[in-house]
């Protein structure tokens, strides 16, 4: 990777060097069906990915699992599920598919809410 290639934070569209860019799905992986990553990231790479900043990255995570959370009538506080996220997503990737869902649904709004303007690194 070379340090002067540079691609855009799909959030904001600023530009920044390719190591600090993070690619991710837009509809997060554990919100699908399948027991495992792989089955449930077939279903997730058909939904598209972006580029994010680290920050926005983190940010976009946190935006999804809160809301998701929140659904579920878990109440935990950002800071809380910051250090405790990994563990949220298995639980969530262990849920009945009717209930994920719903909070496909409820990324999906997230996903138009973040990216409105258009995601210009959607693929």
């Amino acid at each position: 990777m070379k340090e002067d290639f540079t691609n855009y934070c799909a959030w904001d569209g600023k530009e920044h060097y390719e190591k600090d860019l993070e690619e991710s799905h837009d509809i997060p992986t554990y919100l699908f069906p399948g027991e495992t990553r792989n089955e449930r990231k077939q279903y997730a790479d058909k939904q598209g990915r972006h580029w994010l900043c680290k920050d926005h990255h983190h940010e976009y995570e946190m935006k999804i699992l809160i809301r998701c959370l929140d659904y579920l009538g878990e109440e935990i506080s950002p800071e809380e599920l910051s250090s405790e996220k990994h563990l949220w997503m298995r639980e969530i990737a262990r849920l009945d598919e009717n209930i994920k869902k719903e909070l496909r649904k409820i990324a999906q709004q997230i996903k138009e809410e973040v990216f409105e303007n258009g995601d210009r690194n959607s693929r």
